[in-house]
């Protein structure tokens, strides 16, 4: 049998030690030891990991995104089920972006904008329905989201989506946010996410679309991915997956404009 093992992170900023976020991380450490249960190697899925914090470590370093999904998915089931671990390694996996959320919240005076965000993001993984069983992390999100209430302004949606496509030298093409700052980069994680699920929701945009567009902007697992690796994944050539993303962003700004021109109630 396989066993699974953690897999050597990639180098990013050291995880927070203090406030609610700092609590939870600290809990993991010791949480993220614990030998999974039987009814974890019994899910096929789960099936080979040793620990929990080996479980997600498998999330992060998934290669795919089905996989990610299924990893996620397998631990909601057994959450749903009664198992608090399950749900609490869910939360872990999420954390970096209820993080970004929550600073996203501070900035527009949320008060207790960590436990809020938190108390969110527990509550969507509580709930989560089972029959979602793909795009789990950005389902996830959404759904917090709608619960944290009206992330943005109908005004500052457009702002948060002026990405534009950049050449680099080797020919490849990298989806840009608008600017390069952090409290921009934390409004567009935010903003972003809500605008795709109203775009799925009114039909402006497809499911295939808003996966596009996630895969693109939103994925932190591979956060440097090009137009043109992801082509290569999905079997198309550069210049029509360069078409189908700027399709996608104008019916999105279109959209966009036409609500924003509309007569206040």
């Amino acid at each position: 049998m396989t066993v699974h093992t953690a897999a050597r992170p990639r180098a990013s900023r050291p995880p927070l030690t203090t406030g609610t976020i700092g609590l939870l991380n600290t809990e993991w450490a010791t949480l993220g030891a614990t030998v999974i249960p039987a009814p974890w190697r019994a899910a096929p899925t789960l099936a080979g990991f040793a620990t929990a914090e080996d479980v997600l470590a498998g999330v992060r370093a998934a290669p795919q995104a089905a996989r990610r999904d299924a990893l996620l998915h397998a631990l909601l089931a057994l959450h749903a089920a009664g198992d608090q671990l399950a749900g609490r390694t869910v939360l872990q996996a999420m954390l970096g972006k209820a993080t970004r959320m929550a600073y996203t919240a501070k900035k527009r005076g949320t008060i207790d904008p960590f436990e809020t965000v938190i108390a969110a993001m527990w509550e969507t993984i509580r709930t989560y329905p089972l029959h979602r069983a793909s795009s789990v992390a950005g389902n996830l999100a959404l759904d917090t989201l709608r619960r944290l209430g009206p992330a943005a302004t109908a005004r500052e949606i457009p702002a948060g989506l002026q990405a534009e496509t950049h050449p680099d030298p080797g020919g490849a093409s990298h989806p840009r946010r608008a600017a390069d700052s952090p409290e921009t980069n934390e409004v567009f994680d935010a903003v972003l996410p809500r605008t795709l699920g109203w775009a799925l929701e009114h039909d402006v945009l497809t499911p295939a679309e808003v996966r596009l567009l996630a895969r693109l902007h939103l994925d932190d697992n591979e956060p440097t991915l090009t137009m043109r690796e992801l082509a290569g994944r999905m079997g198309i050539t550069h210049a029509a997956l360069r078409q189908r993303h700027s399709r996608a962003i104008r019916a999105l700004a279109a959209a966009i404009t036409t609500r924003l021109d509309e007569p206040a109630a």
